[in-house]
């Protein structure tokens, strides 16, 4: 469409129509265009000299038919006159141009047309208002972007600057702002939606100062005596132009344009559109551009003034919304809101009002806004982004009163899941079920927008204390509602995951072990509303019928607990769990949820999370000490896995503190390896062996002995090999600890009782590979250290509470170390010995066999030895002759005697008292001749000949 003869083609459409008043209208276009002619730059070529601008202005007024003077304001330059008369021509315009636009068919307004009216609207405010301000008061033209002024003037006329008085310029600044101010009252058009857009914070600029600026003291004669300030009382040529009904009328004229509701205009429709709030945004917008800059800035009395009415659009119905629109103009939804503005917005809203009864009477107005902010259709937008930031600033500052206003209105609906009967149900006007027939306390639409509130308020939002703190109550009614959506499949369950995944990776350690234990603790054993399923494929809180007990699925929690992934605070928890489990085992009323859902809880947290759940090592040490006392086998089997926990994980450090704790387990265990329950005692005797491996060890090298670091590094790999799965890794690590323990290393002898007992354990392994290598370090204990191996080994030995199987195996590497002791083991018989002879009474044959085996190695090797029990072994052996009915234990003595025998040899006659050696021939004689088993008897005639001929070589030597 061209923009040159709009006129033209109205006439040309209707011509029947337009006649009546083309005069008026193109006359009204035409005086426009000669006052401001943009296509002619004749101004621009003189705009150096300033009598040249003002023949130019007045040629253009006489051209245009305008007045030259204004009666009204004498003395006026020749800008502030052509402000007036382009004034006039807009009201003129304004005028023509409504009357127009009723018109069935008008085209519109053109381009240039346009163009021209604002370049119009320029000048009167540029000209006519700019020069009337006072310093800091309106925008600064410095701050203002090129316009089509430019084109008619080069350089724009400083503030204040003027040819006139005070008196005119007020004067001056009252004609031209009520003039711009009717316009904007009148009927809506292109004239009044530019006014608005564009110079509305000139226009209260000029009304602000004229109705409230302070009056020069100068000014004031006090006329009846009594320090009265009226403001019509002024003398000289200093007197105001304006009187105090004009000041008041001023004062109405912003209230109504202040107030107002404004129209958007639609260029595509050639209509105007009602538009919500736009009122508030322009408002705001305009006195926020009048708060000055910090190298500008505004007049105080004009900062307070703008500061109430600020505050005052705030307390509107939508006045929250229409700030967010003037400060968030331009922020898009991908990122977040720039934090400056954030800032700017939360100082703004969050300072009460003077005007305001009270901050409880504030917020209740603010509130609202904010949470309506938050329901953006859009997740995740500028307002919801910004509400979510006021929503935390406002927890920061009045916690009380943003708990009570906002976060307790926006979580409302999830509170009801503490609703447990009708006693303290909310009443309702909505008469709602769920499929179940239960009264509805929240329903499908309540609980998913406070559910989207709540992830909006955590994961548009900066992590923050307050905000956690806030949400503590309502987190646990939303676990069990995730829960139940991912078992019904609700369009929910991945929102909830959300922000229980938020919050329990951002919440301080005490806020989360609250909730933790409130899900898992309290909430199962209270009464609760229900959750169900929605119609719609949501979820519903409900208020059961019965005595409703929620219940907690101790398998899927400790999923969900590895989803969250928050080890620290798993960790936390799980002590948590353990000290209440140890509490309330014993109270009768605790005792059935201690059973039924407290232990599976741990014990399905320790599957999940295994040994990285183990981060105080100290407390689990010592809960799993009283367990295992407890003797119950619910509680030995829960502890032996926090046990196997606990020393399997590589990053737990035992300090030497816990080593006497550590004891108790240890003598604990090994009574546990006694059991008749095959997988017990394998579990224990695993356990000893963790525990003796990774428990607290000696000193470490500083790093400048490098034999003792070698040794060091040596110990700790063997260590780590003896936990390997594989056997030939086990016996590898049993191999290295040997050869360390041969070579008498210093570090290995600090440890030398964990390397016994591993070797003691170890003995009792099934596998004769990992059994025979035992022996072997048991047998190299015992020649590298056996005044402290021997003893602990003998009183395995003796000790009837182990298994007849690993006796008998550690009377084996008895054996081997006699016969590596040779004629030395006198020494350290006293230690051997009594353990030895004591097994030789004992109930099992194998061990009376095993016993008199060991007495026999001592008489070959080192009968001497034998003499102190010598006595006590011949009466031992002759009452087992003449009682015993074991074949096997009958050949073990009779070898007995011939071991003694063949040790002592010719010097038998000298050593043996001789009553000894008299009941000795004659029981050999007895057994030879009436023994039933031929192997005895043999063995009986082999003693008797070795007897004979010890006696032939004592009587004939040659």
């Amino acid at each position: 469409m061209s923009a040159d003869d709009d006129l033209s083609r109205t006439v040309e459409q209707h011509p029947e129509a337009v006649e009546e008043t083309a005069l008026s209208y193109a006359g009204v276009l035409e005086t426009a265009k000669r006052l401001v002619p943009l296509d002619q730059g004749a101004a621009s070529a003189n705009q150096g000299e300033s009598k040249t601008m003002e023949a130019i202005l007045d040629e253009r007024l006489q051209s245009s038919g305008c007045q030259l003077e204004t009666p009204e304001l004498p003395g006026l330059d020749s800008r502030s006159r052509f402000a007036l008369a382009c004034l006039r021509c807009v009201n003129d315009f304004q005028t023509s141009l409504v009357r127009e636009q009723d018109r069935p068919g008008w085209p519109g307004l053109g381009l240039k047309d346009a163009r021209v009216i604002t370049a119009m609207l320029e000048i009167v405010v540029y000209w006519g208002i700019a020069p009337c301000l006072l310093p800091g008061v309106g925008v600064p033209v410095s701050k203002r972007s090129r316009t089509s002024l430019d084109k008619i003037e080069g350089s724009l006329p400083k503030r204040g600057e003027s040819e006139t008085k005070n008196v005119q310029s007020e004067a001056l600044l009252y004609n031209i702002v009520h003039g711009l101010s009717s316009l904007i009252s009148s009927e809506i058009s292109f004239v009044v939606v530019t006014l608005t857009s564009r110079y509305l914070a000139d226009i209260y600029a000029a009304l602000l100062q004229i109705a409230y600026a302070p009056i020069p003291a100068s000014t004031l004669v006090d006329t009846v005596g009594t320090g009265t300030r009226p403001d019509a009382a002024f003398t000289g040529d200093n007197a105001p132009a304006l009187t105090s009904q004009e000041r008041e009328e001023s004062k109405r004229l912003f209230e109504s344009i202040y107030s107002s509701v404004l129209i958007q205009y639609n260029p595509f429709l050639h209509i105007y559109l009602r538009w919500k709030s736009v009122d508030s945004v322009l408002s705001l917008r305009a006195l926020m551009s009048l708060f000055g800059s910090p190298s500008q800035p505004a007049p105080p009395w004009l900062r307070r003034l703008c500061g109430r009415l600020m505050s005052q659009i705030l307390l509107r119905p939508t006045g929250v919304s229409a700030l967010f629109n003037c400060l968030l103009e331009g922020e898009g939804d991908d990122e977040p809101p720039n934090i400056n503005k954030l800032e700017q917005i939360a100082r703004l809203i969050l300072s009460v009002p003077a005007q305001t009864a009270s901050p409880e009477q504030y917020f209740s107005i603010i509130c609202p806004q904010i949470i309506e902010l938050l329901h953006a259709p859009k997740k995740l937008s500028a307002f919801s982004r910004a509400a979510a930031f006021l929503t935390t600033r406002f927890m920061m500052t009045q916690p009380a009163l943003a708990q009570q206003h906002l976060v307790g209105e926006l979580t409302l609906p999830l509170l009801s899941f503490y609703v447990a009967d009708k006693s303290n149900a909310p009443p309702s006007d909505r008469n709602e079920t769920d499929l179940d027939g239960n009264r509805i306390l929240a329903n499908e639409g309540d609980v998913t927008t406070s559910v989207r509130d709540v992830q909006t308020l955590l994961v548009a939002n900066e992590p923050n204390p307050s905000i956690m703190t806030s949400l503590t109550k309502v987190i646990p009614p939303l676990y069990f509602i995730y829960d139940f959506a991912t078992q019904s499949g609700s369009h929910l369950k991945s929102e909830l995951f959300d922000v229980l995944q938020t919050f329990f990776r951002l919440a301080d350690t005490e806020d989360g072990l609250i909730v933790l234990r409130r899900i898992a603790v309290d909430l199962p054993k209270d009464r609760t509303a229900k959750v169900s399923a929605g119609e719609s494929g949501g979820v519903v809180l409900a208020l059961p019928s019965d005595d409703f007990r929620i219940p907690l699925d101790a398998n899927r929690f400790a999923d969900f607990l590895k989803q969250v992934n928050n080890e620290p605070l798993t960790g936390e928890f799980f002590l948590q769990l353990l000290e209440y489990h140890a509490t309330a085992k014993h109270n009768d009323s605790d005792e059935h949820f201690v059973i039924g859902a407290l232990t599976p809880l741990i014990l399905a947290i320790m599957d999940r999370f295994g040994e990285s759940i183990v981060k105080k090592p100290g407390q689990i040490i010592s809960f799993v000490k009283n367990m295992l006392l407890d003797g119950d086998p619910e509680s030995m089997s829960m502890a032996m896995g926090l046990l196997a926990a606990t020393f399997s994980n590589d990053t737990v450090t035992i300090e030497r503190k816990h080593r006497p704790v550590l004891d108790e387990i240890l003598i604990i265990l090994q009574t546990l390896t006694l059991s008749e329950d095959e997988e017990l005692r394998q579990i224990a005797r695993d356990l000893r062996t963790l525990i003796v491996i990774k428990g607290p060890a000696g000193s470490r090298s500083d790093g400048g002995d490098t034999a003792r670091a070698k040794s060091e590094e040596t110990i700790r790999e063997a260590f780590k090999e003896l936990v390997d799965p594989l056997l030939p890794v086990r016996a590898h690590g049993m191999s290295l600890l040997r050869n360390l323990v041969l070579q008498r290393d210093p570090v290995a002898a600090e440890r030398l009782d964990d390397i016994t007992s591993l070797y003691l354990d170890q003995i009792e392994d099934a596998d004769s590979f990992i059994y025979l290598n035992a022996v072997k370090g048991l047998s190299a204990l015992t020649d590298a250290y056996p005044q402290k191996a021997l003893s602990k080994i003998a009183n395995r030995y003796q000790d009837d509470k182990f298994r007849m199987d690993y006796r008998l195996r550690i009377g084996e590497a008895l054996l081997q170390t006699i016969q590596r002791c040779g004629e030395v083991f006198g020494k350290y018989a006293p230690q051997i010995l009594p353990p030895v002879l004591k097994v030789m009474h004992d109930p099992a044959k194998e061990l009376r066999s095993s016993a008199l085996s060991l007495i026999a190695c001592v008489g070959e090797t080192a009968p001497l030895s034998l003499l102190p029990f010598l006595y006590q072994i011949m009466d031992y052996i002759r009452n087992l002759l003449q009682i015993e009915k074991t074949v096997e234990t009958r050949r073990g003595a009779i070898v007995n005697f011939l071991s003694l025998i063949r040790g002592l040899g010719d010097s038998l006659l000298q050593t043996l008292p001789t009553d000894i050696l008299r009941d000795m021939y004659r029981q050999l004689r007895i057994v030879e001749s009436t023994d039933p088993d031929e192997l005895t008897r043999m063995h009986a005639r082999v003693a008797l000949a070795d007897l004979k001929t010890v006696l032939t070589n004592f009587v004939s030597p040659s």
